[in-house]
C-alpha cells in the first residue's frame, strides 16, 4: 500500500511538473526570438498582459480556431474512434479512444501538431488498460513535452529469463500496474542549422507494479519464478530520472517517408527518487526511413538495451509483441542485455492503402559476452495498411508474422 501511495504521489508530481513546464515553455521565446534578443531587436512580452487564449490550445469555437484556415472542421482537430485490435497476448480487444490535435500558442503552422490521446480497452483475456498521452510542441518544435500515463490489470505469461525459452512452459500471472513517463526536450540550434535536428533533455520514469495469481501452465510443473529470485514478484515502485539526447529529422510522425530518428536515454532508479529498487538502464533506439522509387519506403530500426542492478523482471529488456519482434510472444525473450534489428519495406497503394513486408533478428543475454551471433532469433512477415486519416496518414495495420509460431496482429498505428 505504501508503494502504491508513493506511485500516485510521483505520478501526481509528474502531472504538476508537465502542466507547469508547458505553461513556462509556451511563454518562452523561440530560437528566432532569442537571436533577436541578442541584437536588442526583441522586446520582452513581460509588459504585455497575457490573454487567456494565449495559454490554451486552439480549439473549435474560439476566434483563434476560426482564423486557422486548415482547421475549420471538427474532425481535423478531434478524432473519436472505436478501438478494435487483436494480438496473441490479448486476443480480441475493444474500447474507445480520442485523438485531439492542435497547435500551441506561437507554434509554427507548418510544423508538427501537438496532440492529446486518451483511450481505454478491454480484452477477451480479461485485461483492462487505460492510457493518457499528451505531447506538446512549442515554437518550431523548439521544445517538446511528452507525458505518458498507463494503468492496467494485465494477465500475462512469464517464460523465465534467458534467450532459449520453452514455448510450452510458462507461468501465467496478473500484473496490476501504474506507469508514468515524462520527457522534456529542447532544440539548442535553429532548424536550418546543420544540427537543427538535435534535441537534448531529461526524463522521469515511475512504475508501480503488483503481481498476483501466479500459476504454472502445467499443474505438475514447478513455477518458473522458483528458478529466479526476482524483486518483481512483490509489490514495488521503480522510480528514476536521467538525461536524454535525440536526433529527429523525420518528415512525419505517423508514416515517415524520409529522415532519421535516434534516441539515447540513461536512467538511474534509486531510493533517492522514491524507488524500492536500485538499478541503471541504458537505452538506444535508432531508425532510418529511406525513400525509394515510386514512393516506396525502406524503414530500418536498431534497438539496444542494458540494465545493471536489482531489476524487476517486468523492467528487464524484452523482445516479442506487436511493437518489436512480431511473431514472438511479448516478453518471451527477456534478459539484462538486448540487441535487435528490424527492416520493413512499405509500398503505398494510393492515398489510403499500403502493403508491407518485414523481418527481424535479435537476442537477449545476461552478460555482454553472451551476445554471440549463434543465439540470434529471427522473425518476419507481411501486412496491409488502411489510413483513417489521409492527411496525417494514421494507419490501421493487419500483420501476419512468424517467429516461434504464426501470429496475427491487428493494431492502430505503425510498429515504428
Amino acid at each position: 500500500m505504501a508503494a502504491l501511495m508513493r506511485a500516485w504521489l510521483v505520478i501526481g508530481v509528474g502531472l504538476f511538473v508537465s502542466v507547469f513546464a508547458s505553461r513556462a515553455v509556451a511563454q518562452a521565446p523561440t530560437l528566432e526570438q532569442r537571436a533577436k534578443l541578442a541584437t536588442g531587436a526583441f522586446e520582452s512580452s513581460s509588459s504585455t498582459p497575457v490573454e487567456p487564449t494565449q495559454l490554451a490550445p486552439v480549439v473549435p469555437g474560439t476566434p483563434a480556431f476560426e482564423k486557422d484556415p486548415e482547421k475549420k472542421r471538427l474532425w481535423d482537430v478531434v478524432k473519436v474512434l472505436p478501438i478494435l485490435f487483436y494480438t496473441p497476448e490479448t486476443s480480441v480487444g475493444f474500447g474507445a479512444g480520442t485523438l485531439f490535435q492542435f497547435r500551441m500558442p506561437g507554434a509554427d503552422t507548418k510544423g508538427r501538431s501537438s496532440s492529446v490521446s486518451l483511450g481505454a480497452v478491454y480484452t477477451l483475456e480479461k485485461q483492462t488498460m487505460a492510457q493518457l498521452t499528451p505531447e506538446l510542441r512549442f515554437g518550431d518544435d523548439d521544445y517538446v513535452l511528452r507525458l505518458d500515463l498507463l494503468g492496467a490489470e494485465f494477465p500475462s505469461r512469464f517464460y523465465g529469463i534467458g534467450n532459449e525459452p520453452d514455448q510450452d512452459r510458462f507461468d501465467t500471472f496478473t500484473d496490476c500496474y501504474l506507469r508514468g513517463e515524462l520527457d522534456l526536450r529542447m532544440r539548442p540550434f535553429a532548424r536550418e542549422h546543420a544540427l537543427g535536428a538535435l534535441y537534448i533533455g531529461a526524463h522521469y520514469s515511475a512504475a508501480w507494479s503488483d503481481v498476483n495469481d501466479v500459476r504454472p501452465s502445467e499443474a505438475d510443473q514447478p513455477s518458473m519464478f522458483d528458478a529466479v529470485d526476482d524483486p518483481g514478484e512483490h509489490a514495488l515502485l521503480a522510480s528514476g530520472i536521467g538525461p536524454s539526447i535525440a536526433w529527429d529529422s523525420r518528415d512525419g510522425l505517423n508514416w515517415p517517408t524520409g529522415g532519421s530518428f535516434i534516441e539515447l536515454k540513461a536512467t538511474e532508479y534509486a531510493p533517492a527518487f522514491g524507488s524500492d529498487v536500485h538499478y541503471r538502464r541504458l537505452f538506444v533506439d535508432a531508425r532510418r526511413y529511406q525513400p525509394l522509387w515510386f514512393s516506396h519506403i525502406l524503414a530500418l530500426r536498431l534497438v539496444a538495451q542494458s540494465v545493471w542492478g536489482e531489476v524487476p523482471f517486468q523492467r528487464l529488456p524484452q523482445l516479442g509483441g506487436a511493437g518489436m519482434f512480431r511473431g514472438w510472444y511479448s516478453g518471451q525473450l527477456r534478459g539484462s542485455r538486448l540487441i535487435a534489428v528490424e527492416a520493413e519495406y512499405r509500398v503505398p497503394l494510393g492515398q489510403r492503402w499500403a502493403v508491407v513486408a518485414f523481418g527481424s533478428a535479435g537476442r537477449v543475454s545476461e552478460h555482454v559476452r553472451g551476445m554471440s551471433p549463434k543465439g540470434i532469433h529471427l522473425a518476419g512477415g507481411g501486412g496491409i495498411r488502411f489510413s483513417v486519416d489521409k492527411r496525417d496518414r494514421i494507419n490501421i495495420r493487419l500483420d501476419l508474422a512468424y517467429g516461434d509460431s504464426l501470429r496475427p496482429y491487428l493494431q492502430f498505428r505503425e510498429a515504428f
